[in-house]
């Protein structure tokens, strides 16, 4: 019988299935202490996610990977170069290469147009190919922690590690959602910072953790229009100055049709790429390859304006109102809430063209939603130069 302590040491490295075998959909070995990725994957017809993580697996070699391969995990191994034929892996949609020894990307790796997320954080890669800025599908890109990533964000170091805080230099108000409350940090007796705060506990033994979901306010077309032309202006900061998100979907967005407000969150995945013009081995915020990681998230962007206007479009059909509370709309709100939706459809459409160079930057993403808005100077984020 197999065990683990032999499967965690390698000991089953060579018990693999006979080629051709229809072998289960999804193989994982977290720490495992396979050196090089096994070539009898390939044989798996079948196999469409492969996991090898903290295995310090140092090679791949030439047509190993499953012809059906989807989710492809080489997470915190030592991994210098990838083989060319990755090229051919047609079905591709996630890679994960985070913490490996990577100099740089094998150019056939651009026939991966299926490709939508690529993490490539903490390797030792000097230079983004720009190749990478034409994949139509890629939308969550990360790659902090290498040499073509910027160490600063406008000219300043970022700190070391975080500061540790006392509970009694907190205050703590009203709650922003199930687990999360707005605060304030007295940094000092006349100095105070607002923060968010999250508190952690671990789960009662027999109690299922609560559902965060509220379903009471329904969506409407002018919410919808408010927290995306919030959350637009939130990216075209962070862009501005040389930083991506790395993870923009519904999941890293808190949003409250109540109050037509949205907060960004889930800032794992961040990179900073640069800031400036040009600074950061040709990925500044105004370099050519930065603007490629720029509209790599606003594809991103996209496909969460097609998510919103999905759930407002249900809450209207549902009978939530579609954006006024009375029965009776008269003509005019009806044609100017139907405009609205018009043009976000259209800006969403824009936003995830396949042609990369295409799709606007976050700037203009801007400008277009408070045309829609109809008028300016009530957001709660700053409004940024156009680059």
């Amino acid at each position: 019988m197999h065990d683990l302590e032999t499967l965690k040491s390698g000991g089953y490295r060579k018990c693999w299935p006979q080629p051709n075998s229809r072998f289960q959909d999804a193989v994982s070995f977290s720490n495992c202490n396979f050196k090089v990725f096994p070539r009898e994957l390939a044989s798996c017809l079948a196999l469409e996610s492969v996991g090898f993580r903290n295995n310090g697996m140092e090679e791949v070699l030439e047509d190993t990977f499953p012809p059906l391969l989807r989710y492809l995990v080489l997470t915190g191994n030592r991994i210098t170069t990838l083989p060319s034929s990755i090229g051919r892996c047609d079905h591709l949609q996630e890679c994960r290469l985070t913490g490996n020894q990577l100099r740089g990307l094998p150019t056939e790796m651009a026939n991966c147009k299926e490709l939508t997320l690529l993490r490539l954080s903490s390797n030792r890669l000097s230079v983004l190919p720009s190749w990478l800025f034409t994949l139509p599908k890629l939308a969550f890109l990360s790659f902090n922690s290498n040499p073509c990533a910027s160490p600063t964000t406008n000219g300043l170091h970022a700190p070391r590690g975080l500061a540790s805080i006392a509970w009694s230099d907190l205050e703590v108000q009203q709650p922003i959602d199930a687990h999360t409350s707005q605060g304030l940090w007295h940094q000092s007796p006349h100095y105070a910072e607002d923060v968010a705060i999250k508190l952690f506990r671990s789960p009662a033994r027999g109690v299922e953790n609560e559902d965060n979901n509220n379903d009471d306010d329904a969506l409407t077309v002018p919410a919808a229009l408010s927290m995306l032309t919030g959350l637009a202006h939130c990216l075209a900061h962070l862009h501005a100055r040389g930083m991506a998100h790395g993870s923009l979907d519904p999941r890293h967005i808190l949003a409250s049709a109540a109050d037509q407000h949205a907060l960004l969150t889930g800032f794992r995945a961040a990179t900073v790429y640069g800031h400036g013009h040009g600074h950061g081995h040709g990925l500044g915020a105004g370099s050519e390859n930065g603007r490629g990681v720029e509209r790599v998230e606003v594809l991103a962007f996209g496909r969460v304006v097609e998510y919103v206007l999905g759930a407002a479009a249900a809450a209207a059909a549902a009978g939530g109102g579609g954006g006024d509370d009375d029965v009776d709309v008269d003509e005019e709100k009806r044609k100017e809430r139907e405009a609205v939706e018009e043009g976000l459809g259209e800006l969403g459409g824009r936003c995830v063209a396949v042609d990369v160079a295409a799709r606007p930057g976050f700037a203009e993403v801007v400008e277009v939603l408070e045309g829609l808005m109809g008028w300016r100077g009530m957001m709660r984020i700053p409004d940024v130069e156009p680059r």
